[in-house]
């Protein structure tokens, strides 16, 4: 081998070896950006279910306030002065 050979093929090699390394980074960036909207889905999945606890507790208070506003109506109408049966089943 030439030494003009051997440069060309010394520069080959590290022409490879950037053009791995560049590939290397660049995955690198996909991985962090793809790992950081994962963490913001996580987040987001969160929230919403701490939402939708918020809300399932909402709708229970709301459904005892019916309740209650039943008994007293069928005590009322019942003319009961205990108040009437207990409609709540929590």
């Amino acid at each position: 081998m030439t030494p003009e050979e051997r440069r060309r093929r010394l520069q080959e090699i590290i022409d490879q070896h950037n053009e791995a390394a560049r590939a290397l980074r660049e995955a690198s960036i996909t991985y962090r950006a793809a790992t950081r909207q994962i963490v913001g889905a996580h987040e987001t999945i969160l929230e919403v279910a701490h939402h939708a606890d918020d809300l399932a507790e909402h709708v229970r208070q709301v459904s005892d306030a019916i309740l209650t506003a039943n008994e007293a109506v069928m005590a009322l109408f019942n003319d009961d002065a205990s108040g009437g049966p207990d409609l709540r089943t929590s």
